[in-house]
């Protein structure tokens, strides 16, 4: 054995001792108690052996239990996907939960503060029914009050007095849409600054049935959609005095936007043209966004500037509202609410 193995650990040591190949190994090693080392050895290799094999057996035995446990919890969940009915067929089967349900409504703890009406009750399935019960709760709040009054109706304008004078004019239909949706009503008044006006309405139809006719039927047409401006689907066109698109006033008003009969379609198309449906219609998006906010709970009079800015930008930019344009946007409000509140309050 040479000096270095030697001063090694058994271990080593015993290594060494099994790989002696030559006749200068042998005399190097024939003084060695070679029994002694191996004794040595053999125990810090059983040990060794030992303390793998207990590891070994935890390891095991831990992922035995946890995967058992997986297994058990995956056959607990409950099956949403076949045949299974809308969740509201559910919800009228269960009666103590239907009161729970119940209870809650007409509670006024069951929401914190800032939060608007509550969004988290199953929504009754809509199915094939044109008008959607929360269009119709929403027009039932329209009885007390005056038709709202709409915009430019013929030519595409950019007039602050015309933005002026429709706020003054829907100052009602803007505070009830607010205390309705648990928002500031100057929060509702400047995206209504920002979004009046622009195009007529006839523009907004023109596009929609662009999008419908060409767009969507012959997908040829797309690279003449895109070079005047009308790429996209015809659920993507915002309309109404306070822009929103189709597609996100149907979620507000509960209808599923990929399956929507032809009736449906005219029917959310014509409420969010109509200037007092549609200002209710983009004050619940507005809420919806909140919700998904940082701020959800924080109630609607002691919002900050920065609050109302972020909101402001995710009503323009949705998912994207970090970019560039939709910074943009808030800012722009930012710099016009004071406007927007004199409008209402004047």
């Amino acid at each position: 054995m040479t000096e270095t193995a030697q001063r090694a650990e058994p271990m080593r040591q015993w290594e060494d001792l099994r790989k002696r190949t030559g006749v200068l190994d042998w005399l190097a090693e024939i003084t060695v108690d070679v029994d002694e080392i191996r004794d040595e050895a053999e125990q810090q290799y059983n040990g060794a052996k030992n303390a793998f094999g207990d590891a070994e057996r935890i390891e095991h035995e831990a992922r035995s239990t946890c995967v058992a446990q997986l297994g058990k919890a995956q056959r607990d969940l409950p099956d949403f996907r076949g045949d299974l009915p809308h969740p509201s067929v559910l919800l009228a089967g269960m009666p103590a939960l239907r009161q729970e349900v119940g209870e809650a409504a007409h509670d006024p703890n069951a929401a914190l503060p800032g939060a608007g009406p509550r969004v988290d009750g199953i929504a009754p399935n809509v199915g094939s029914e044109t008008v959607s019960p929360k269009l119709r709760e929403i027009r039932s709040r329209l009885d007390g009050l005056p038709p709202a009054m709409d915009q430019n109706k013929w030519l595409p304008s950019n007039s602050d007095e015309d933005r002026r004078e429709w706020i003054r004019a829907n100052r009602a239909h803007i505070r009830d849409a607010a205390a309705y949706t648990g928002l500031p009503a100057d929060m509702v008044a400047g995206i209504a600054w920002q979004e009046v006006q622009g195009d007529p309405k006839w523009a907004d139809n023109m596009a929609v049935n662009y999008r419908r006719s060409q767009y969507e039927v012959w997908p040829e047409f797309q690279w003449m959609a895109e070079q005047v401006g009308l790429p996209g689907e015809a659920d993507q066109t915002s309309m109404g005095p306070i822009a929103i698109q189709l597609r996100r006033s149907a979620e507000v008003l509960g209808y599923d936007p990929e399956n929507l009969t032809r009736d449906q379609r005219d029917e959310i198309q014509k409420a969010t043209q109509n200037p007092s449906t549609n200002i209710y219609i983009a004050s619940e998006y507005l809420a919806q966004l909140k919700a998904e906010s940082s701020f959800a709970n924080v109630p609607a009079d002691q919002m900050t500037p920065a609050q109302y800015q972020e909101l402001a930008a995710r009503y323009n930019g949705g998912p994207g509202w970090r970019t560039d344009d939709a910074q943009a946007y808030g800012r722009g409000f930012g710099m016009n609410i004071e406007d927007a509140r004199r409008a209402l309050n004047d």
